[in-house]
């Protein structure tokens, strides 16, 4: 595997001319992060975004910062992982539901580079598997309504498509 630390581009810099350079050293980066929001959109697998989450908070962590949201985050999206491939749609409800809203109230700016591109796309993604009412704590909280039981089908239907029965 190759690792690149910097990626910097110049059109027509071999002329002998001057050309303005431009840092591309995020975009492989970007085009990761893309990929693992697809994996869970075709694949309803959220392994791929926590790998990347875990490799951004060790890349953190050893140029000396902190970034609890990232902590908070990774720990949101582990149990959606689990509570999904565990076939359990009312923790799983519960849990996305806490996902959405930990990635709502994230500081985009604290993530440096293109990963807060992801954000919004991927709370979008994991809407519709979160219960509709708020202050949830349990399974036990949820009030079973129409649009309760829709999403549960729904969800069951996530579980059929995704060959996960």
């Amino acid at each position: 595997m190759v690792e690149l630390d910097t990626l910097y581009y110049a059109e027509n810099a071999g002329g002998g001319g001057t050309a303005p350079v431009l840092d591309l050293t995020y975009l492989p980066t970007l085009l990761e992060w893309h990929h693992a929001l697809w994996d869970f959109r075709t694949a309803g697998t959220l392994g791929p975004l926590r790998d990347l989450l875990a490799a951004k908070r060790e890349r953190i962590y050893r140029a000396g910062g902190e970034h609890p949201e990232l902590v908070e985050l990774d720990s949101a999206l582990k149990s959606v992982s689990s509570y999904l491939d565990a076939g359990l749609p009312l923790e799983a409800g519960v849990a996305a539901c806490n996902a959405v809203e930990t990635l709502q109230s994230l500081d985009d700016r604290g993530l440096i580079g293109p990963e807060g591109v992801v954000l919004d796309p991927l709370a979008e993604q994991l809407a519709p598997f979160a219960v509709e009412q708020s202050g949830v704590d349990g399974k036990c909280d949820i009030d079973l309504t129409a649009g309760e039981l829709e999403r549960q089908r729904d969800m069951v239907r996530f579980y059929a498509e995704h060959g996960r029965e």
